[in-house]
């Protein structure tokens, strides 16, 4: 692996004793075990769709038609700091409240991170993820505080994402404490199993806590929703939030990012869904603006309004290369973002940085 830096944002450039690729790819085996071949596309909601997510390469992800499914609300609280402050003074009448995802699509993960900062302000201590494997809190125990960088990159095959990892850094410096619930391979075929375990797991962390204790929950789809869903007379789903919420008695406040978070809207705003079924399930609906996507090799890498220097065509990639955005005054801290660069294929991503900070590109060439 031959390594070359490029300076952004007018940094000091140096050579990164911390990335080195075969150690770089073994802490993240979601990217490692996709840079072995050429990447092709992959439909949204699959193991492989993740993966391209977690590589920068979400435009690879064939997305299927979600127009009609939700309209972006007229009035209300709109842009980001605003979705943010309208969730949290929403919060102020229960101890919990879940955000779901998608794990495919990248300004979710984002999203959520930026919302942890405004949730702790108001009290909230503690953060279960669905994320989190099986064993992967430190000791095995089921709330734990996590911070050093290894603790972090063991917490499961999607914190190799670095907007992930960076939420569990974020959960770290505001001392907020996670929580493993999950349990995946289940011996059953019963789709509602998989939500018994879930809700088990979280009660029995909840009663190891003070009664006031303050709990944020992040999930995947469905298993978020507060109320059952019913497939058919025979059969219906039993979502994990809506267990916790029967046995509780605690109605938390519901976030659905999943399925309006890619409605066509010009900002962040509430939106309301088509469907009564769906709009059942959750309190709020978030739509956000579709990431702008430029190409790497000619332009400047840009998200959300930051311009980053642009690359000059000599330092462009002619290999195939992992590209790491990283925070010049901290870099043992989590990647900002992670690109798998293909040099004959196009090449349109979307890199996500704040919008201010001292950034260091580091390019990594997977050679064969």
């Amino acid at each position: 692996l031959a390594r070359a830096c490029v300076l952004v944002a007018a940094s000091a450039c140096s050579h990164s004793d911390e990335l080195s690729g075969p150690d770089f790819l073994e802490v993240r085996p979601l990217i490692a075990s996709a840079v072995e071949a050429p990447l092709v596309p992959a439909s949204e909601g699959t193991p492989e769709a993740a993966s391209l997510s977690a590589m920068g390469r979400a435009d690879l992800i064939e997305r299927r038609d979600l127009s009609g499914i939700c309209t972006p609300s007229v009035r209300g609280p709109r842009g980001l700091s605003g979705v943010y402050e309208e969730i949290v003074r929403l919060s102020n009448d229960t101890r919990i409240v879940v955000i779901n995802e998608a794990h495919d699509v990248p300004e979710h993960r984002a999203f959520f991170e930026g919302l942890l900062p405004y949730l702790h302000e108001v009290g909230f201590t503690h953060l279960a993820m669905e994320a989190i494997a099986e064993g992967g809190l430190p000791s095995s125990k089921p709330v734990a505080r996590v911070g050093s960088a290894g603790e972090i990159e063991q917490l499961g095959l999607y914190f190799g994402d670095p907007r992930l990892g960076r939420a569990a850094e974020t959960a770290h410096r505001l001392d907020i404490s996670l929580i493993q619930y999950d349990r995946l391979n289940l011996p059953t075929d019963d789709p509602n199993c998989r939500e018994r375990v879930q809700a088990d797991n979280l009660i029995a962390a909840l009663e190891t806590l003070p009664p006031e204790t303050r709990l944020i929950i992040h999930a995947g789809h469905g298993h978020a929703a507060e109320e059952p869903f019913i497939v058919d007379e025979s059969f219906s789903m039993n979502w994990f939030i809506a267990q916790v919420k029967e046995r509780t008695g605690i109605d938390p406040l519901t976030v659905n990012l999943s399925n309006c978070g890619r409605a066509e809207s010009v900002e962040y705003a509430f939106a309301t869904p088509a469907f009564d079924e769906l709009a059942a399930g959750f309190d709020l609906f978030v739509s956000m603006p579709r990431a702008e996507q430029r190409s790497l090799s000619l332009e400047a890498m840009k998200t959300l309004g930051l311009k980053l220097q642009e690359l000059a065509e000599a330092d462009v990639p002619t290999e195939r290369s992992l590209i790491v955005v990283r925070d010049r005054a901290c870099r043992a801290c989590q990647p900002y973002d992670i690109l798998l660069w293909e040099p004959d294929r196009g090449n349109k991503a979307v890199v996500f940085v704040p919008t201010r900070g001292r950034y260091q590109v580091d390019i990594v060439e997977l050679m064969e």
